[in-house]
């Protein structure tokens, strides 16, 4: 590892946007966790040039580190590898900034970035899947003949969601918060280019208790947060610009995604897309983003013996109409919808009961009311307890596929039909009420398995409702149709991921002929929302002039010159803005 004084670390508060610029001393910007990297350093973009041997600063420092002969020139042997870990550190950094093109060092380092993920990914997995066995699977049964055998089963799920409620509100008070779920990834992203490395043992730890105490959250933020970090801290090792190192981190924040959501595309383009109000912005992102998810796709199903398909499975059914794709306006409005209370719902009871209760920094009260209610919940319907990523397919074959992590699978209104649609749509709408819940309680997780858990239940209620009647719609919904883009619509609502969404769903069930459909009801869902965001950092990105180091992120391409008319006359041209007015014939074509 490289020693400090390789690192001109800032403590002031100050956004890393531009090189020279300094934080103010009353600023209350919580700093980074991780040093930002050295404006001054040889992996760093200076005054518009690309960092070159021939800059003396470069010089100095390279000679300084015994990297380059007398001449300038830096023959990379063996004896820059032998030089003990801070001339290793200077080597891989030389040979990054000066040797290696802009868009190969992006590339290699995203693979190298996915590699590790999937690694991480498969250990994160191992050591929940683990935890979860040991406390429901094995646990349950045993605590509950040992202690008390007459008792009611889901006295069970009670106790414990309770109990692991107090257990991460007291990891949190001992560890200290780590970043709050996606919308904190989203804000230090945009606000320090990079995701601190240093808090993943303690997201780890508190994101695995959350998962464990069956609360409405999922391993997919933790492993954005733990990924991200990963990438942010490989960039600093060798140094790269500002500009390199957010779209590094957006490739760790993309890997793990698309390790657990298998699809890689669809998961670079949720990183990409996440962190803005109106689709991805940082197109630059968007080709080491898909490399990083095929990487660590790759590594996590080989290290966790996983094959490469759906994880749903629906009744078969016959081939959608094309006309069908229509009927993603309703569901678009039907889940916007939802997905718009469920945002004005949680931020009333965050200002309206957390807030004058003073529960914010009351970490262990909260998890253990938290736990409470969500055992409650799950009490009534052990269907919407843990994230809801396998618990679906139960919802999907309406009631065949076992709960694969709650015990006892019977709950307090004891056996019931998920034929039904009052119970579907009462699952559904529970289990919203149970996200809002564990998002309140300061649980550590991602709401994007539990927001499509809770889609498919209402979008399945609706489809069986509707096609019981005697009417035009009897057996006119495919319920296959309708439940996945009630999904996306809530989803898209909630997170503003009008591409990844779909892509990710037709991916998860298997269904490429509902994509169509899907993208209808994303776009609906996206402006039925409108403004409202529970991510409120996301925002849109920073310009190139903003970011250093994107002077050098440019393609050789020959100059070609522009000869044609502008087509905007002046009367609908942008309020305010100049510019030479449209030629006459132009006029008469547009009039």
């Amino acid at each position: 590892m490289c020693k400090e004084s390789d690192e001109h670390t800032t403590t002031n508060g100050s956004s890393p946007r531009t090189s020279g610029s300094s934080g103010g001393s009353g600023s209350a910007t919580v700093p980074p966790t991780v040093p930002k990297p050295s404006a001054a350093y040889i992996g760093r973009g200076r005054n518009g040039s690309s960092p070159s041997i021939k800059d003396p600063a470069v010089q100095n420092d390279v000679k300084a580190s015994g990297t380059t002969g007398m001449d300038g020139q830096t023959p990379m042997t063996d004896d820059m590898l032998s030089g003990g870990p801070q001339q290793t550190c200077r080597s891989v950094r030389y040979f990054f900034a000066t040797k290696v093109p802009w868009r190969a060092r992006v590339l290699t380092l995203a693979l190298i970035v996915g590699l590790l993920c999937g690694v991480v990914a498969s250990l994160y997995e191992l050591v929940m899947d683990y935890v979860i066995e040991k406390v429901w699977t094995e646990g349950g049964p045993a605590v509950m003949e040992a202690v008390a055998p007459d008792a009611p089963k889901w006295l069970f799920i009670l106790c414990t969601c309770t109990l692991l409620g107090g257990v991460v509100g007291a990891l949190i008070h001992l560890l200290g918060e780590p970043l709050a779920n996606l919308p904190g990834v989203v804000m230090a992203a945009h606000r320090d280019g990079l995701l601190g490395h240093q808090e993943a043992p303690a997201m780890a730890a508190i994101s695995i208790a959350s998962i464990t105490g069956a609360g409405s959250l999922g391993p997919e933020a933790p492993l954005v947060s733990i990924g991200g970090g990963l990438a942010s801290f490989i960039s600093l090792y060798v140094d790269l610009s500002e500009a390199e190192t957010l779209f590094v981190t957006m490739c760790g924040m993309g890997a793990g995604l698309a390790a657990f959501f298998g699809e890689p595309i669809g998961g670079a383009l949720f990183a990409c897309e996440v962190i803005h109000r109106h689709g991805l912005e940082y197109y630059e992102a968007v080709v080491p983003t898909v490399v990083a998810g095929l990487a660590c796709n790759w590594s996590f199903r080989i290290l966790s013996n996983l094959p490469q398909e759906a994880i749903w499975t629906f009744a078969a059914e016959e081939p959608l109409e094309p006309w069908t794709s229509v009927l993603g306006l309703v569901w678009g409005v039907l889940g916007g919808g939802l997905g718009w209370c469920w945002m004005r719902g949680t931020r009333f009871l965050r200002s309206r009961v957390v807030a004058p209760c003073g529960l914010g920094p009351r970490h262990i009260v909260k998890g253990l009311l938290g736990g409470l209610l969500i055992g409650s919940i799950g009490a009534l319907h052990p269907e919407t307890l843990f994230w809801g990523e396998f618990e679906a397919q139960r919802i999907i074959s309406r009631g065949e596929a076992p709960l694969p992590h709650a015990w006892p699978a019977v709950g307090a209104l004891g056996a019931y039909s998920l034929e039904e649609p009052l119970v579907l749509l009462s699952i559904g709408l529970f289990k919203l009420l149970a996200i809002s819940i564990t998002v309140l309680a300061g649980h550590r997780g991602g709401f994007i398995f539990p927001f499509m858990f809770a889609g498919l239940s209402i979008g399945s209620a609706v489809a069986i409702a509707a096609n019981a009647t005697r009417g035009p719609l009897h057996d006119l919904l495919s319920p296959a149709a309708a439940a996945l883009s009630c999904a996306c619509a809530i989803n898209v609502a909630c997170t503003r991921t009008v591409l990844a969404t779909p892509i990710v769903l037709s991916a998860l069930s298997g269904r490429p002929d509902v994509l169509p459909t899907l993208l209808v009801a994303s776009l609906t869902a996206l402006y039925v929302a409108g403004d409202e965001t529970i991510i409120v950092a996301a925002r849109k990105r920073w310009l190139r002039t903003e970011l250093d180091g994107c002077e050098i992120l440019e393609d050789p391409t020959p100059p070609m010159a522009r000869s044609r008319p502008r087509v905007r006359p002046s009367r609908i041209s942008t309020p305010g803005a100049g510019g030479p007015a449209a030629p006459s014939w132009v006029k008469a074509c547009l009039l």
